[in-house]
């Protein structure tokens, strides 16, 4: 048994236009980082941290811990658990150059739980369209150690629990999808997923943390430090998409995610494997890719990478990389290995040629095409 120390890294970004801010305050979806923790990013062009008045001629960018169940009843734990995160708040432009960052390195409390800068970054210096995030690291002791676990799959069980999912007399979760209706039982949610079972416990409503826009709150300041930390001064009840129902305990809106696959996640919440068909293509790889990982499903994320590796090839690995897999550090560096080690062919391809014709439409071409020639300069 040994004791290693591992960090791990996650980029939360949303892309914003000057034009349309006005004298709004920006709040992002909710942002689920390592350790299962839930925060905020508020953006303002408004606040002196001298006067707390109005400075149009900067930007403000704050971080906020949005508090569980567990930390709104023991207010001492919010310390205990992010006293090993730190975050870098950062603002770059589309060709993903960093205009300003800075590590932030302030200590949460229950009555202060707002991490940021007022005076973060002039406003007029801001390009018409640019992006804000924050890059969470977290380190994280363990103890290793190596077990086997022998088992024989019960045919009879598994179809039990087959016939069981998605059967409303049974299940107190009903989910809409699209036009379509899931259903499910909320014990099966909270024990497989960390991310349903937040959403249930707590009565959170689903977000999507991935998206690249952000929604605009009629607000015009940053909220009371210790309201912010409270849950229902953060999410309008306008925005909720969980609500009490008679014939279900719960009733959750799923938006962007085609009903099929979600179905399949449900599938694997329940008797934990997942159908992968042999014509199922790169893109639907892919969104099952980010689907797992929005729902912390590390071993069905797994799966997914394993199969979108499987599908690469040099028609298709360029714009698979460029478009989606620089998303997750972890998926970007297997696409990137097989980019290099058979660059001298895709940099011949149509979808790479494309790629340069039009890198404008790709904000991480500079950044992934300079690892790319780096790369390829190490193997040299």
């Amino acid at each position: 048994m040994t004791e290693s120390k591992h960090e791990f890294k996650s980029i939360h970004q949303f892309v914003l236009n000057k034009n349309s801010l006005g004298t709004k305050t920006i709040y992002s979806p909710l942002l689920i980082a390592p350790s299962n923790l839930f925060w905020q990013l508020i953006f303002t062009q408004r606040l002196n941290p001298q006067t707390s008045a109005a400075n149009p001629a900067y930007c403000s960018l704050f971080l906020y811990a949005v508090a569980d169940k567990l930390e709104i009843q023991n207010p001492s734990m919010t310390l205990l658990r992010r006293k090993n995160i730190k975050a870098r708040l950062f603002i770059k432009n589309l060709r993903n150059e960093y205009l300003t960052s800075g590590e932030i390195e302030d200590k949460y409390s229950y009555d202060a739980p707002n991490w940021g800068w007022n005076n973060f970054f002039r406003f007029s210096k801001l390009p018409s369209t640019f992006i804000i995030g924050v890059e969470f690291n977290v380190g994280i002791h363990y103890e290793q150690c190596i077990t086997a676990k022998v088992y024989q799959e019960n045919a009879e069980l598994k179809e039990a629990w087959i016939n069981d999912l998605n059967n409303p007399n049974t299940s107190d979760v009903k989910f809409v999808v699209g036009n379509q209706q899931f259903y499910a039982s909320s014990k099966i949610l909270v024990t497989r997923s960390n991310y349903f079972g937040a959403l249930l416990k707590n009565c959170w409503a689903e977000h999507k943390t991935t998206s690249s826009s952000l929604g605009e709150v009629e607000k015009s300041t940053i909220p009371n430090a210790k309201r912010a930390f409270r849950l229902s001064s953060i999410l309008k009840k306008r925005d909720k998409k969980i609500s009490k129902k008679r014939e279900f305990e719960y009733e959750i809106n799923v938006s962007e995610t085609d009903p099929k696959l979600f179905l399949q996640v449900l599938k694997y919440l329940y008797v934990g494997d997942i159908t992968i068909k042999n014509d199922t293509s790169s893109k639907d790889a892919i969104d099952l890719y980010e689907i797992a990982d929005k729902y912390l499903l590390d071993e069905l994320r797994s799966q997914a990478q394993g199969y979108i590796i499987y599908l690469l090839t040099v028609e298709n690995a360029a714009e698979i990389l460029f478009s989606s897999a620089h998303q997750w550090p972890e998926l970007k560096e297997e696409v990137k290995k097989f980019v290099v080690k058979n660059f001298a062919e895709i940099a011949k391809s149509p979808g790479y040629q494309h790629i340069v014709a039009n890198r404008d439409d790709y904000p991480s071409f500079l950044e992934l095409n300079n690892e790319i020639f780096l790369d390829l300069h190490c193997r040299s």
